[in-house]
Formats: structure tokens, sequence, C-alpha cells
């Protein structure tokens, strides 16, 4: 069976003073026999892209992707791929939906 999986990655700056850490939400399709095996495989994808890396602005420093969790697990209910094919689906609060649609400063 297909399902897809929604994984959070938090990104944390080594730095002092603190800045607020940054967050991915990757949505990435799996192939398992069922759910637990799904979750399961989405939560090593989670932790194999855990990393660290130096940036140098606004100064040098380290950040650090780290796993944080497997948010949900969608079953993907179909016999062949296709265009328009749902691969993902939550219900959002208003607050939810409004920060999504917020882009970040420097995507303005």
């Amino acid at each position: 069976m297909w399902y897809s999986a929604s994984v959070f990655m938090k990104g944390a700056h080594i730095i002092t003073p603190p800045i607020e850490p940054f967050w991915e939400e990757s949505i990435v399709l799996i192939d398992a026999p069922d759910a637990p095996a799904a979750m399961s495989k989405a939560e090593e994808i989670g932790r194999s892209k855990e990393h660290r890396y130096y940036v140098a602005e606004p100064s040098r420093h380290e950040i650090h992707w780290e796993f944080v969790r497997v948010e949900r697990i969608f079953e993907i209910d179909c016999s062949r791929f296709s265009s328009g094919l749902e691969v993902f689906s939550r219900f959002l609060r208003d607050s939810e939906a409004r920060s999504l649609l917020t882009p970040f400063d420097d995507e303005r």
C-alpha cells in the first residue's frame, strides 16, 4: 500500500543571543504493507535528514536540523498514480491556516 507522511523537522541556530528556530514540514511518499510500517519508515526518513552546517550571515554560526516527529500518516487509496491524485490532506484551525498563508519576511 502507499502512504504519505508529514515529517516535521526543526532548524535551530546555535548562537547567542538565540534566534527563533524555523521548521520544515515535508510530505514524503511511503510504500509499506500497513500504517505502522509506514510510520516506522517515515521516522527513519526523518532521522536520516538530521544534519548540521555553518552559515555566514548575520554572523558565522552552526545550524542543527533535528527530526521532531511524524505528524500524520495518510493512506493513499488508489491502484495507480495519476495527475490530481490526493497524496495528503488535513483539517486546519483558522489560526493554523493564517500562519501557513503568511510568507516569511524574505519572501515578500
